[in-house]
């Protein structure tokens, strides 16, 4: 086999499998998230949302409890288990909030622009993997000896 041939596949095939592909976050056209209230706890502790997204909080658990922000600008009042209480975030930045009877609950709102919000970017193997893998065989089928 002519060697540029060769040292080109084997070029593809590095390249190939150095591609990746970013996987799409499937809450990127949700313009609502969700927060439980259990076991004395926001969870999730930082919800990442887009402006204008709007965040329901429910209560899980027996005691009640409070989503309140800590520059006031929202209060639940006081939530029976089963209860929910929503607030839509259309000012960018983190907002920090806690449960008034309960001190050491705390959360965060992280609200950003969508082209500074990548929540949950992850590096996948995608289309790269494909062509390397091709590549490889090609390679391998080029070089196996032949009767």
């Amino acid at each position: 086999m002519n060697k540029k041939l060769l040292a080109a596949l084997v070029l593809l095939c590095l390249l190939g499998f150095g591609l990746s592909t970013v996987a799409a976050d499937p809450d990127l056209n949700s313009d609502t998230e969700t927060v439980d209230i259990e076991n004395f706890a926001f969870s999730p502790n930082v919800v990442e949302v887009l402006e204008g997204t709007t965040v329901t909080w429910t209560n899980l658990d027996v005691d009640n409890h409070t989503v309140t922000a800590d520059d006031g600008a929202f209060d639940s009042g006081l939530l029976a288990q089963g209860e929910s209480f929503s607030y839509t975030f259309d000012t960018l930045g983190t907002f920090p909030y806690h449960c008034t009877p309960h001190t050491s609950m705390t959360g965060d709102a992280e609200v950003t622009e969508l082209s500074d919000w990548l929540p949950g970017e992850e590096e996948t193997p995608g289309f790269g993997l494909l062509v390397g893998l091709l590549s490889l065989s090609v390679v391998a089928i080029a070089l196996r000896p032949r009767d």
